[in-house]
């Protein structure tokens, strides 16, 4: 297979985005790393064209939209932690007493700063794991949707990757057997050449 120069790869890159534009990022991410990305992707896969060049790009789409949507899994869960401290603060759920349940009613607003949310955790006796946990199941429908995105962007991911894969190797056979060809024709050139300059000597030989 044909390796390519660093200079080449971004040529065959900066075609692509010539034709289709740069790719579309959300607000807040980092385009440097996802460059960095796809050049990674893009030194492991070598692409040789265009066609190549668009398959390495789907597949670094691939990876850095799974990752979005983990990390928007986990900002999700996060905010729901507010609502989750107050449903644990609740007593008929049975988490805390109803003395403690009364003094979080009476101040409904959760603490905003760490330190202010410990001491109210310590008071209610509520665990920071609980208060995870918590989070966790009140977000659950929207981060299953999350997770449904994030699968299918993984097995998307190793269909293009192996689909690609199969055609490096189609495209190198046939390079090979071209080649062998090649190298057969040659020979035979070759043969033909020696068996004329045999009966030649043995036509000179012959007037001896």
């Amino acid at each position: 297979m044909k390796t390519n120069e660093p200079g080449e790869s971004r040529s065959i890159s900066s075609q692509l985005n010539e034709f289709l534009g740069r790719p579309t990022l959300l607000e807040g991410e980092d385009r440097a790393k996802y460059r960095e990305l796809l050049k990674v992707v893009s030194g492991l896969l070598k692409p040789e064209d265009i066609f190549d060049a668009l398959e390495v790009q789907e597949i670094a789409n691939n990876i850095w939209e799974g990752r979005r949507y983990q990390k928007l899994g986990a900002k999700l869960v996060d905010a729901e932690r507010g609502n989750a401290i107050r449903k644990l603060a609740n007593s008929k759920f049975g988490y805390v007493s109803q003395a403690a349940a009364k003094h979080v009613k009476a101040n409904t607003e959760i603490p905003a700063d760490g330190m202010g949310e410990s001491i109210l955790l310590g008071k209610l006796k509520i665990s920071e794991e609980l208060v995870r946990a918590t989070s966790v199941l009140l977000a659950a429908d929207n981060v299953s949707v999350l997770d449904r995105l994030m699968s299918n962007r993984i097995a998307t991911r190793k269909v293009t990757l192996k689909d690609y894969e199969r055609r490096k190797r189609l495209a190198a056979k046939e390079k090979r057997l071209a080649a062998k060809a090649k190298r057969q024709i040659l020979a035979n050139d070759n043969a033909k050449e020696e068996v004329k300059v045999l009966t030649r000597k043995k036509s000179l030989s012959d007037w001896d």
